[in-house]
């Protein structure tokens, strides 16, 4: 799964999911779209806002970079 599928399945929009994380939607934006990779702090919190481990989102984001 990509973390924008992670993020639809729990019915959040980029938007919402940035600002629990205390970021941009810009910069979420960017995380999602492969164009940046979050520091492993955010990892961590986009980690608990997804639901999943760490592990996982860090599988989703190479997905995102691979496309």
């Amino acid at each position: 799964m990509t973390i924008k599928q992670l993020r639809m399945a729990l019915g959040l929009t980029q938007e919402e999911i940035a600002k629990r994380l205390d970021i941009s939607p810009y910069t979420y934006h960017r995380w999602e779209c492969g164009k940046n990779i979050p520091s492993p702090k955010y990892i961590q919190s986009l980690a608990r806002e997804l639901r999943v481990s760490p592990t996982i989102v860090v599988k989703a984001l190479y997905k995102n970079e691979r496309r």
